[in-house]
């Protein structure tokens, strides 16, 4: 019986990748998260305020692939490719980071996802839905959420991406970050406050 690939988790398709090395299933996994990827370098770069010279985003993305490429039989023992997706990127980023900064000048500093995770991203989103119907137009809600993620420190900032923009759950961004799910869960909804205090500080709207 033939698989089609669209019907394949990712898991499955890297799994297909790391033993048949079918090229099919490795370009349908970079079609699933290049976009993703991309947004995700190009936030720690921005959030960092990291000037990239000689580079874009795009050659860093490509080069992350490439590493994920040469590293698919970690899959083996991760059991999970979007957890093994962005630790690479993760890594891959700090790397370039120390490569600028050595080789060119930055810019001043100024398990199985629970139910209460769903409730959590809902009610964040309800209450972002409500907050723009009620005070601001959509536009400036999120320049002034993107705002705020550019002012938080990079620890609260990197979680709300990856849980709310990148939808990981707990276990696959404690595989990223090397903490207890436990302890993404409480950095999360600090990072949630946080956010919420810079919004109330900028707008003196309650979020």
């Amino acid at each position: 019986m033939k698989v089609e690939l669209h019907q394949l988790t990712d898991n499955e398709l890297a799994e297909r990748f790391r033993c048949y090395r079918d090229e099919l299933a490795w370009e349908a996994l970079q079609n699933n998260y290049r976009g993703k990827i991309f947004y995700f370098v190009y936030w720690r770069f921005r959030n960092r305020r990291i000037e990239l010279a000689g580079k874009d985003v795009d050659d860093i993305v490509e080069e992350i692939f490439i590493r994920v490429f040469r590293n698919i039989n970690q899959f083996r023992k991760e059991g999970n490719f979007r957890a093994l997706l962005y630790r690479i990127a993760r890594n891959m980023c700090y790397d370039e980071a120390e490569i600028q900064r050595n080789e060119i000048s930055t810019l001043p500093l100024n398990e199985v996802e629970s139910r209460d995770e769903n409730v959590e991203r809902e009610n964040l989103i309800e209450d972002e839905q409500s907050f723009i119907e009620d005070s601001i137009e959509e536009e400036q809600i999120l320049s002034l959420l993107e705002e705020c993620l550019d002012e938080l420190k990079e620890k609260w900032a990197e979680v709300i991406i990856l849980y709310y923009e990148e939808e990981l759950n707990y276990s696959e961004i404690a595989r990223i970050i090397h903490l207890s799910p436990g302890a993404v869960k409480d950095r999360i909804n600090n990072a949630v406050q946080k956010l919420r205090q810079c919004i109330r500080i900028k707008t003196g709207f309650e979020f």
